[in-house]
This record gives structure tokens, C-alpha cells and sequence, in this order.
């Protein structure tokens, strides 16, 4: 990684640079639209909900709202027994949280809003598979 900082014509400038996310894809991909490979049964949809659920959980627990939760800000690269692991990129909005519950259904609700290719029946397995207290905090 790399990191550097500088001012110019008054203003505050940075630049970061990262690895290259290697055989990770984006949950906005077509392999993880409806009838995608990646979602092709109810089991691969669990999964992948649980460790997104997961993951915005860990999140808040270290007091950090991401504040623009899309699909194509998470990437996912599938392990062996169907599992996942998740990365999310795109942090430059994210910050300390205030509220807890806001951040909570600031980034689930923008999750839900820019997840287009999931079914209602989709968003339903996702809640359903949250941990307990993702949203009671």
C-alpha cells in the first residue's frame, strides 16, 4: 500500500494505493445477479448474506458507518464448500459513527436500495440470516 499526502492551491490533497483485489469480483457483477453462478441456489444466497451481514456488523462494532454501501463497493471471491470472503472498497465517505442505529439503517437501507438484481424473497433470506443484533445497537 501506498499513501501520500500533499497541499495544493490551498487544498488538502491524498492518494492511496492498494493491492489489486485478486480473483475477488463485484457483488454488482452478472455472476451475482438472479440465476447468476454464484447465486444459482438458496444455499449460495445464505452464505453470501451472512458474511455481508457480517461484515457491515464488524463495521459498526468498530464504529464505522461506510455511508455508501453498494453492491459494486463489495467484491467477494468464492472459496472452496461455497464459502466467501468479502473486501469492500470505496471507504472515502466512510466515518466515526454517531448513531449507531442510523448507521445501521444507513448503510443496510443503502445496501437494499442499489441491490436491484436480489428478489424480495432475496432481501427476505438476507434479513433473515443476519446476526442477532445487527440492528439493535
Amino acid at each position: 500500500m501506498a499513501f501520500n499526502q500533499w497541499k495544493a492551491g490551498g487544498h488538502q490533497r491524498a492518494c492511496i494505493m492498494t493491492e489489486e483485489l485478486v480473483g475477488y469480483m463485484p457483488l454488482s457483477s452478472g455472476d451475482y445477479q438472479i440465476g447468476g453462478k454464484l447465486l444459482a441456489n438458496t444455499q449460495q444466497k445464505v452464505v453470501l448474506f451472512k458474511k455481508i451481514a457480517s461484515l457491515i456488523q464488524a463495521m459498526h462494532q468498530h464504529n464505522f458507518q461506510h455511508d455508501c454501501f453498494y453492491l459494486e463497493h463489495i467484491f467477494s471471491k468464492s472459496l472452496p464448500n461455497n464459502d466467501v470472503h468479502l473486501r469492500v472498497i470505496d471507504l472515502k465517505k466512510a466515518k466515526k459513527l454517531v448513531c449507531k442505529k442510523r448507521a445501521v439503517f444507513r448503510d443496510l437501507d443503502t445496501l437494499l436500495r442499489h441491490s436491484n438484481s436480489w428478489s424480495d424473497d432475496d432481501k427476505l433470506v438476507f434479513f433473515q440470516n443476519t446476526p442477532k443484533g445487527i440492528n439493535s445497537k
